[in-house]
C-alpha cells in the first residue's frame, strides 16, 4: 500500500491516536498526536526526565481508550481453619497486557522497548519512563500534590544521626526535619526529627 506522494501506508484499526499522560496534561497541553510506523503500530517522540502515567485514545475524547491489565489480586484467603492462613502471602497475579510482553521479550521476539494496550473496560493507566521501556518503576512515583515529607518512626538500631547521613535508601528519602515550611504536614508539624 503506498498513498499519495509515495509514503508506505500501514494498517490500523483506527485512523488516528493520541497519547494522553500526566506530562501533557491528559490531552489538555498538547493532544498527543502519535503516527502509525507500522501496521497496527503508533509513535511519538518524547522527552521525559521521570516516569509518567498514560493511557491511548483513538479519538480526540475519552469514549475508548487503552491501558494495561491490573495485576489480579486473590479473591479469596485460606479460610480460617488452615493453620496457613496466618502468614499466608499471595502476590498478585500478572494478567493479559504484561504476561504477554514478557512472554514475547522472553522469547525474543520484542525487545524491551515494545509494549502492548489493552481497550479492555478495566484496562488502567500504563507507565512510560525516561529508559524508553515499559518497565515500571522500581519505586513508588508520588502524584503532584504528594510532594509531602512524612514522620518516620526510628528502628532500634537507628538514631538521628542514622537520619542525618542516610539520604536516600532504596525508594524512600529520609533529612532531618528542619521544622520548615516544606516539612509541614498541611500546616501540623512532623511529629519526629527524622522525615
Amino acid at each position: 500500500c503506498v498513498l499519495l506522494g509515495g509514503f508506505r501506508c500501514f494498517a490500523s484499526w483506527h485512523s488516528e491516536m493520541f497519547l494522553r499522560a500526566d506530562v501533557n496534561g491528559w490531552g489538555l497541553i498538547d493532544e498527543g498526536r502519535m503516527s502509525r510506523v507500522d501496521h497496527y503500530t503508533w509513535a511519538a517522540n518524547l522527552t521525559l526526565s521521570r516516569f509518567s502515567r498514560a493511557k491511548f485514545a483513538p479519538q480526540k475524547g475519552w469514549e475508548k481508550s487503552y491501558g494495561v491489565h491490573p495485576d489480579r489480586p486473590l479473591l479469596y484467603a485460606l479460610p480460617k481453619f488452615d493453620p496457613r492462613n496466618v502468614n499466608f502471602q499471595y502476590d498478585p497475579l500478572m494478567s493479559g497486557t504484561e504476561a504477554s510482553r514478557q512472554w514475547m521479550i522472553r522469547n525474543q521476539l520484542w525487545t524491551k522497548h515494545e509494549s502492548m494496550a489493552s481497550g479492555a473496560e478495566f484496562a488502567t493507566e500504563l507507565w512510560i519512563g525516561y529508559q524508553c521501556t515499559a518497565d515500571q518503576p522500581a519505586c513508588p512515583v508520588p502524584q503532584q500534590d504528594d510532594q509531602k515529607w512524612q514522620c518516620y518512626g526510628f528502628s532500634s538500631s537507628q538514631e538521628e544521626h542514622w537520619c542525618r547521613d542516610i539520604g536516600t535508601d532504596q525508594c524512600w528519602e529520609y533529612a532531618e526535619n528542619d521544622w520548615s515550611s516544606t516539612m509541614a504536614d498541611q500546616g501540623r508539624d512532623l511529629g519526629s526529627s527524622c522525615a
